[in-house]
């Protein structure tokens, strides 16, 4: 008997050892694979502005069948003299939900792309969607998207 577990003990500490590092890799993988139960989307994606100006984006919430948290909406860091203003800071659950953000310039803002964050928080859960704003050098009607 005592042959037996000599003989054995290494090939049962090299099965011990193979599941722990399964298992390591499999918890280490499920939270960046992890996906959010809703995503955020906009229409359009991009808009172009004059400095001064004012334009709005509709920003959808979509969410998972049966899922029943709520969004809470902010932006992220932003340039300075670009501000964001959401019509509903909050999304009800369903199967989708949408916000009008409206983005104001000042023209202290220099022409250029620039991407505006936009964050959906629910419980330890976050989603993202960036807006694309064009800021137009000169001053005029900014062309709209059609």
């Amino acid at each position: 008997m005592t042959v037996l577990v000599r003989r054995a003990w290494p090939a049962m500490a090299f099965t011990f050892l193979a599941l722990v590092a399964v298992i390591v890799v499999l918890l280490m993988n499920t939270g960046s694979s992890r996906r959010a139960p809703f995503t955020l989307n906009s229409l359009p994606h991009q808009q172009a502005v004059h400095g001064g100006e004012s334009v709005r984006f509709t920003l959808t919430a979509t969410f998972a069948s049966g899922y029943r948290g709520e969004v809470q909406l902010r932006s992220g860091q932003l340039p300075d003299g670009i501000s964001v203003r959401f019509s509903h800071d909050f999304l009800a659950p369903g199967s989708s939900a949408s916000t009008d953000v409206t983005v104001s310039i000042t023209t202290a803002v220099s022409a250029g792309t620039y991407e505006l964050p936009v964050i959906g928080g629910s419980g330890d859960t976050i989603a993202t969607e960036g807006l694309m704003l064009v800021v137009l050098s000169g001053r005029g009607t900014s062309p709209r998207p059609r």
